[in-house]
């Protein structure tokens, strides 16, 4: 029989806790706790899958108990959601700072309560099969099999070398030259030689083990991953210790496939709202995928529009770490990349039938196959939601304010029930930002760059109306190139002075009609130079300012980059930006200084 997860319920009132346990008795097995201290000795003496924790209490609140439990290494690791009364963003903000897992508000509703512990208790289960499958991959590689042989200064292998080498290399290596045996590259043959007779000829001990790190320490041979150790013997020759690490390899790629599933879990529920905006709005777009084609405009026209959607989207889905989603729209970016470069001989026909001999149906399916079983289809329906038509809200306004005007009616529940319902069209512009603090630390660390942590810094009650989404998602791009191309690597920022960690920022504020968005770093700055001469062949920049220079990076295809990665490179991403700021009448302007940093300033009307 499945041993039953355990939950502990922390509440001073013993009603509260009375309904949680009719609520949840059968399916788990329940501790209660009345007070802050017996919560924390419970924990310790008998550690929970799960704590329920209320707030307001008596002697220690909620907030102390959780900051308590995540210093202590035995609970540090419980998730903790906070079921209150307390429901003001500050308090909210407050509780995940110090580490809760969730955050529900009282009266809750039984279904989402539910929804919300199954999901955490998932979590945690998934969390710790990674950990268990981590601590396999180091037993293999505690008892991984090694081969041994010694090679001279002339790279000829000695006569006597251990069997286990044969597996690796082939019988019968006496007397061959190693480097013909490990690279069928003779450029890499070349290099390895190079380097390994400036290793040996070191007299420095310091110097020549810093030579050996230049040395290939990993290559898949007949195929086999190898690892290659070296020992520089007395007599200038050189011992290779070889270790077959193919099973650790393939374990190694099935652990980072788990672990990019569970963030993508991880972000798919903390940001639910963005995961079924994206899908929604993705899914109309194959829908109504040929509509983007105008027959009327050209295909470089058509192709460049393709290409901002495309890479949206694919900016859009890695945000939320669905990788497969994204690698499929990376391979279709590519070939419009190639019908950009031959889009004289592409006529609109052609991009019609590109779109239609393209799957993209099946795009998502294998992101969507793993949230389906570690969340379940409900969620991915997300069927307990009522969804209500954009248009069908506005067009019931409209007809209120028509009714409004033909009565005289200005009394004010009639003027607080309009607002009401033009509030029901839009977002706080807070929540549609905030996502981007945490996907820029995230893309960060995929490029092992190091950021401060920060917050979206403006008025809360701010809120945009829904015509305005296509500009605040194509930002990601901006987020994304403030960290590729703007902070630069710890090394650089150490030797130029900086602090190694680097800052970005962004605050917005709402003045006259006017709604200012600033997205500042602290990194390399905009190279004026590159960028004069990539355009250079097409107009002339003599007379140009570094300001009206700057603005070029918003132009189709224009990168600095010499290679195209899944973050950036291809070009495109900020010419969305500007496309999106013209449909809504927005201007742009960039403060920009080499090796200080850049700021991006964002002015929009807004009613």
């Amino acid at each position: 029989m499945k041993k039953k997860k355990k939950i502990l319920l922390v509440d001073d009132t013993e009603s509260n806790i009375e309904i949680l346990v009719d609520l949840l008795d059968r399916k788990y097995n329940l501790l209660e706790a009345f007070d802050g201290q017996t919560a924390i000795d419970m924990a310790n003496k008998n550690i929970p899958d799960l704590i329920l924790l209320d707030v307001m209490m008596p002697n220690m609140d909620g907030y102390e108990v959780c900051k308590k439990l995540k210093k202590n290494k035995k609970t540090k690791n419980i998730p903790i959601i906070f079921i209150t009364g307390k429901t003001d963003e500050d308090s909210i903000g407050k509780a995940y700072k110090i580490g809760a897992a969730d955050y529900i508000g009282k009266p809750f509703k039984a279904k989402e309560l539910k929804a919300r512990i199954k999901t955490q208790l998932k979590i945690q289960t998934l969390i710790c099969d990674v950990k268990q499958k981590t601590n396999k991959v180091t037993t293999l590689l505690n008892n991984a099999g090694q081969g041994f042989l010694v090679f001279d200064k002339n790279f000829i292998i000695d006569d006597k070398y251990s069997k286990e080498c044969e597996k690796y290399l082939g019988s019968n290596m006496a007397f061959k030259d190693i480097s013909n045996i490990l690279f069928e590259n003779n450029k890499k043959a070349d290099k390895f030689k190079h380097w390994i007779a400036d290793a040996v000829n070191m007299k420095d001990s310091i110097m020549q083990d810093s030579m050996i790190t230049l040395l290939p320490n990993e290559i898949i041979l007949n195929r086999r991953a190898l690892k290659l150790e070296y020992k520089i013997l007395e007599d200038k020759k050189v011992m290779l210790i070889l270790t077959n690490i193919t099973d650790k390899k393939k374990l190694e790629k099935k652990f980072e496939k788990e672990q990019s599933i569970l963030k993508m879990i991880v972000a798919i529920v903390r940001d639910s709202d963005i995961f079924y905006d994206t899908k929604k709005d993705f899914e109309d777009f194959i829908k109504n995928k040929n509509d983007y084609i105008d027959k009327n405009k050209m295909p470089f026209f058509n192709i460049n529009k393709l290409y901002r959607i495309i890479h949206t989207f694919k900016g859009l889905f890695l945000q939320l770490f669905m990788n497969d989603t994204a690698q499929y729209l990376h391979d279709i970016e590519s070939k419009l990349a190639e019908f950009l470069e031959n889009s004289k001989n592409i006529v609109n026909n052609q991009l019609i039938e590109f779109l239609d001999n393209i799957e993209f149906d099946s795009f998502m399916q294998n992101d969507l196959n793993d949230i389906d079983r570690l969340l379940g289809k409900k969620f991915i329906d997300n069927s307990d939601m009522m969804l209500v038509d954009i248009k069908m809200l506005k067009n019931i306004r409209s007809r209120y304010k028509n009714f409004i005007d033909a009565n005289n009616l200005c009394d004010d529940v009639s003027k607080k029930i309009y607002k009401d319902m033009k509030l029901l069209t839009q977002k706080s512009l807070y929540s549609q930002l905030s996502p981007y603090a945490r996907l820029t630390k995230q893309i960060a660390q995929r490029l092992k760059k190091e950021i401060h942590e920060f917050k979206i810094i403006g008025n809360q009650k701010i809120l945009i109306p829904n015509e305005y989404k296509p500009f605040l998602k194509s930002l990601v791009h901006l987020f994304r190139n403030s960290v590729d191309h703007g902070i630069e690597t710890q090394e650089k920022r150490l030797l130029s002075g900086k602090d190694e960690i680097g800052t970005i920022s962004c605050s917005f504020s709402y003045e006259n009609g006017i709604l200012q968005i600033i997205v500042s770093d602290d990194g390399a700055g905009i190279n004026v130079e590159k960028i004069k001469n990539k355009i250079s062949k097409e107009i002339n920049v003599d007379n140009l300012t570094d300001e009206e220079i700057y603005l070029y990076i918003f132009k189709d295809n224009m990168s600095t980059k010499d290679e195209i990665s899944e973050i950036s490179g291809r070009g495109i991403g900020m010419s969305a930006i500007e496309t999106e700021l013209k449909n809504i009448n927005g201007t742009i302007k960039i403060k920009s200084e080499l090796d200080i940093g850049t700021e991006f300033m964002i002015n929009v009307p807004l009613d």
